[in-house]
């Protein structure tokens, strides 16, 4: 089903929209960028319906087109090219009030519209892929522990130059094997030499710590830096095309907000050379670089205020505020950006 929806109705190359800045992938038509989203769908039978999820390309026209249309594709990330979808399955079943975790990541051939199996890796929460293309990154359930939750949640990573070699790594050296960790988002260095990953951890029972990381992935060593606070997290992280930034888009709680509050946004910015991290206000819990340092990124907002289901896309720099939003559509989320559209 290749469903084509028009993003908006005004030229996306404006100044201020969100996609005035990036351009065509040679060989890859006019597709820059991927995201995933949600509408009701019935579970077999008299189950309950739950929020089906689907995979969707962008176009640098700011139009969206389908890719799956089966419910049960919970995340995806797009190759450096923009030839390639690396696109995240979940088996369909209902838990609870969702879809259980994926448990398949998927290549889907953008060029011929193929579809394979890449690996098959349990409870799959995240994906990220190198710069260089070589190297896919997935955060997931290493171990099942029923009943303890202390389940073992870590990081594999996937060798896409030798389809099926893959690599799962230890958890962090401070989780507490009797105690709680989770990754709950993954990025990887432009050359896949470094891990850049966002973990809960409980450091006492019944409290945990929300930590930024980063992992060599030649010794395993891991440094924390940057810990959120009080009951802010790291809701995703990605590392510039450049290889100098990681960045981590924060859910962030201010005194005095109830549920019933705006969301609020910060992004925390590690320069990789220096050490030095900082700490920005932010737009959008889902975030993409269309810079080669990160100096600007795109995120998914709601389009029509606090839960309206309608998503919109918005662009802002480092220390700037957003520009004009684009409309893409209900549910979305998790937006993927290739960088062959911004290098």
């Amino acid at each position: 089903m290749l469903t084509v929806t028009a993003g908006c109705a005004r030229p996306v190359d404006d100044p201020g929209a969100p996609l005035d800045s990036l351009r065509a992938c040679p060989g890859a038509g006019s597709v820059i960028g991927v995201f995933v989203g949600t509408e009701p769908t019935a579970d077999a039978g008299d189950g309950p319906t739950v929020q089906g999820v689907d995979a969707w390309a962008l176009s640098v026209s700011g139009d969206v087109r389908r890719l799956t249309d089966d419910g049960v594709h919970t995340g995806a990330v797009i190759a450096p090219d923009a030839r390639t979808v690396y696109q995240l399955r979940s088996s369909g079943r209902v838990l609870g009030e969702s879809l259980e975790s994926a448990g398949l990541v998927e290549t889907h051939d953008l060029t011929t519209g193929r579809v394979t199996r890449l690996v098959e890796l349990g409870g799959i929460v995240d994906l990220g892929v190198s710069a260089d293309g070589r190297w896919l990154a997935a955060a997931h359930t290493v171990e099942e522990r029923p009943g303890t939750g202390d389940d073992v949640n870590s990081i594999t990573v996937v060798d896409l130059a030798s389809p099926g070699a893959t690599r799962t790594f230890p958890r962090a050296p401070d989780a507490d094997t009797g105690l709680f960790s989770a990754v709950t988002a993954v990025a990887l260095s432009p050359d896949g030499a470094r891990l850049a990953y966002a973990q809960v951890i409980e450091i006492a029972r019944g409290s945990v710590a929300h930590t930024l990381r980063i992992r060599d992935v030649a010794t395993n060593a891991d440094v924390v830096v940057h810990t959120a606070d009080g009951t802010d997290f790291h809701a995703d992280v990605e590392w510039s095309a450049d290889g100098s930034t990681v960045v981590a888009a924060v859910r962030h709680q201010a005194v005095g907000d109830t549920v019933e509050s705006p969301p609020r946004f910060r992004t925390v910015r590690h320069d990789v050379a220096s050490g030095a991290t900082t700490v920005w206000e932010s737009y959008a819990q889902d975030v993409t670089p269309v810079a080669p340092d990160a100096g600007r990124l795109l995120g998914v907002v709601s389009a029509a205020g606090q839960g309206h289901p309608s998503r919109a896309l918005v662009a802002w720099d480092r220390g700037g505020g957003p520009g004009r939003p684009l409309t893409i559509g209900r549910g979305a989320q998790g937006v993927s950006v290739a960088t062959c559209s911004y290098r």
